[in-house]
């Protein structure tokens, strides 16, 4: 079973967790206004627990285009997948693949890549912790950690964001989830407990907190 690089940061925090695949999840607080109110202010879910993969080399683009997949034209853009996944160009030849939560396409991705590759096409193993923002206090919150304009961004364009977060390198996008507009945020999985605790951190002093993922993907567990 996968662990979540954020898990031991919900030890303290009373609520539920349960198995969403193949990794143990927080779902929801136990005090259910509290949540409420987070989600509506300023919240932060865990969703290390979707499948995610990378691939890059100079066939990478072809290799998933041979798969039907709507592959972005242009690099820091992405495409919506079948099931709530994201396909993200981080560059020339670099891509990232996250599932949502009924989404398979980055396990065939994997599967069809296998552990070396094929020509032209070479995995990247992705071990994120995955984090959702969401709330109307979403900007104030982001003008805090980062030094981009996020309110320039117009979530039609598909833009992925690269930058840095609380001095943490990261990869965002701006998506609806369960009809509401959130960002998105991946950083590498070694820095999730100092991620997670800054910016949760943040979100308190802001009056929201945290949200099990359950609330912003109904009917997980």
């Amino acid at each position: 079973m996968r662990q979540s690089p954020i898990e031991h940061c919900f030890s303290q925090l009373p609520g539920d967790f349960g198995q969403v695949g193949d990794m143990r999840t927080f779902l929801r607080l136990a005090d259910s206004q509290a949540e409420s109110l987070n989600l509506e202010t300023i919240g932060l879910a865990d969703c290390s627990f979707l499948e995610r993969t990378g691939l890059k080399g100079p066939l990478a683009m072809e290799f998933l285009s041979s798969l039907g997949l709507p592959v972005p034209q242009r690099p820091n853009h992405w495409e919506p997948l079948e099931g709530g996944g994201i396909l993200m160009r981080l560059g020339m030849t670099e891509f990232f693949i996250e599932d949502g939560p009924s989404g398979g396409i980055a396990r065939l991705i994997s599967e069809k890549l296998g552990m070396d590759g094929i020509e032209g096409a070479y995995p990247v193993r992705r071990q994120d912790a995955a984090l959702i923002l969401c709330g109307t206090k979403q900007n104030d919150f982001l003008s805090q950690t980062c030094n981009v304009n996020f309110a320039e961004i117009d979530e039609k364009n598909r833009q992925v964001v690269m930058t840095n977060m609380v001095g943490v390198s990261v990869v965002m996008v701006q998506n609806k989830i369960n009809e509401r507009y959130s960002w998105k945020i991946w950083c590498d999985g070694t820095f999730g407990h100092y991620f997670w605790e800054t910016l949760f951190g943040i979100t308190l002093e802001m009056g929201g907190g945290a949200v099990g993922c359950n609330r912003l993907y109904p009917g997980l567990a």
